[in-house]
């Protein structure tokens, strides 16, 4: 009885460690790409840029982005980007670098953000930004919080994805 108890206990674990889908130990599947999976890290894993599982196997490295965003000559915001870089520092750097360059005054990090994807959304005058696992679902965060606060339509104005990338 005891043997048989161990036996299903086993095979729940091993069904369970299946269930990450090709991600890295300590990542988790959130979202599907061509690619195969989008691999998101399990909250509170790794405490450094890189991350690899106890073996010294492969070796994974966080990926950040950032939106920063300013005023135009003209009225009109300006928005600086950032993604793929490797540290938080490194994007809001780059997305103010980008939101200055583009004539923005006063560029200010609206969003940053690591191993997901960002949509911003906007619509009667008001920009909201949605972060998540997939384009789509951040997507649909961005839409449904703009159009919770603005007085139009809202549109789809920036979609882009920092995710972990494979060094080993």
């Amino acid at each position: 009885m005891k043997t048989r108890a161990l036996a299903w206990l086993f095979l729940l674990i091993c069904g369970v460690a299946k269930a990450e889908q090709g991600c890295a130990p300590g990542f988790y599947p959130g979202g599907m790409q061509p690619g195969g999976p989008i691999c998101v890290p399990s909250p509170g894993y790794g405490t450094t840029n890189n991350t690899a599982d106890a073996g010294g196997g492969t070796v994974w490295a966080n990926r950040w982005g950032a939106v920063a965003l300013g005023e135009g000559d003209d009225g009109v915001s300006v928005a600086g980007v950032a993604e793929g870089l490797p540290s938080r520092g490194k994007a809001k750097r780059a997305a103010i670098t980008d939101c200055e360059s583009g004539g923005g005054h006063k560029c200010e990090i609206f969003v940053s953000y690591t191993n997901q994807c960002i949509t911003l959304a906007t619509g009667g005058g008001y920009t909201s930004g949605g972060t998540a696992a997939s384009v789509q679902e951040a997507d649909s965060v961005a839409l449904s919080r703009c159009s919770a606060n603005s007085s139009g339509t809202c549109r789809v104005l920036y979609q882009a994805c920092s995710l972990p990338e494979k060094v080993r």
